[in-house]
């Protein structure tokens, strides 16, 4: 027994007692169909009291399956669609709209499972592509702090996109290596010296990459399109860094070529090859992402902008670089002294 005021007469019971109590709070489909409480008036007394919602979460959130959809195309007001295996369903509009829900407090670890779906963007909105990785990068700080139940990542086809090419069945890619050159040059970092652009690697790999900093799961798949070729050792060594214990950074072994810093920086070089490709990307959702951005380059008042420091930070890792490393970071640095002198909240202005 304890003597924890906040327990109420609950305090008598002993809590092996409680806990059988808890099993009554459960959720389930047919309570739901049937007419029984809705989830939110069952999910209310984890708010009664911290000791209460340490008991019970673990109860009551046990048979609930969590399914993320990210999908490729942009709306400014949706972010990430979420349903249960209960039946309820959320249309979340940004990160701040997670938080304001509470699902930065959900305990994931309490889960009977996530299932996160990646629809297929299409080639000819290239910009497509930069969305779903902006999104899943937004995903991933979600549920990053947390431990995970059994975690299941799907690529996903729709009835007009795919992930892999029709005939060929192999894995499409949205940037092309071949974009044209623009004769004469007229800017450093928008015209290349070559045909070839800076990404080399397919829309599922890069889709894929913002989940690399993922961990403490207690078990990981990944599920592709059945006329897609698995894509290995890749997608094994997704699995057992998303199963590895303890917070990312904490893998730090130069031995190990999936170490965590080695991943951050995977992860950068994506963001920033997306980034740079992004200047010249065609059609309607490049477009909308580069007014977004341009809106993200202002900060609170006067100084840095999230999206800044974002790139202060990848600038000031990059210490030792090889040489096309190098010559990217240039490029990085020289874009971003062009961005801070265009944002009107800069100091530089």
């Amino acid at each position: 027994m304890t003597n924890n005021p906040a327990l109420g007469l609950l305090a008598s019971l002993p809590v092996e007692l409680r806990l059988q109590i808890w099993k009554y709070l459960s959720l389930n489909h047919d309570e739901i169909k049937d007419g029984g409480k809705s989830p939110s008036q069952k999910l209310a007394i984890l708010y009664t009291s911290r000791q209460i919602n340490h008991e019970a979460s673990a109860i009551i959130y046990a048979n609930i399956d969590l399914h993320f959809t990210i999908e490729p195309h942009y709306d400014r007001k949706s972010w990430l669609r979420i349903s249960t295996n209960l039946g309820t369903a959320y249309a979340l509009h940004d990160t701040a709209d997670a938080v304001h829900r509470g699902f930065d407090k959900l305990p994931y670890q309490n889960l009977h499972g996530i299932h996160i779906s990646i629809q297929a963007p299409n080639p000819r909105d290239p910009g497509q592509i930069v969305n779903l990785f902006k999104k899943s990068t937004h995903l991933v700080t979600l549920l990053q702090p947390s431990r995970l139940p059994p975690l299941i990542i799907q690529l996903s086809n729709t009835p007009t996109t795919k992930w892999t090419h029709p005939t060929t069945h192999q894995p499409l890619k949205s940037v092309a290596r071949d974009r044209p050159k623009r004769h004469p040059i007229v800017d450093p970092i928008l015209d290349r010296t070559t045909d070839e652009a800076f990404i080399t690697c397919d829309d599922s790999r890069l889709a894929l990459c913002a989940f690399l900093p993922l961990r403490n799961a207690r078990s990981a798949h990944i599920l592709t399109p059945p006329d897609m070729q698995r894509q290995e050792p890749f997608l094994s060594n997704l699995i057992e860094v998303w199963t590895d214990e303890g917070p990312f950074g904490t893998w730090l072994d130069p031995t190990y070529e999936w170490n965590d810093t080695k991943l951050q920086e995977r992860v950068d070089i994506v963001f920033t090859d997306l980034d740079l490709e992004l200047d010249m990307l065609p059609g309607a959702t490049a477009d909308m992402l580069r007014l977004e951005r341009f809106a993200e380059w202002y900060g609170e008042g006067w100084g840095e902008s999230a999206y800044e420091r974002e790139y202060e930070r990848i600038l000031k890792s990059w210490t030792e670089r090889k040489y096309w490393r190098d010559i990217k970071a240039e490029k990085l640095n020289w874009r971003y002294g062009i961005m801070r002198a265009l944002n009107p909240g800069s100091l530089y202005c």
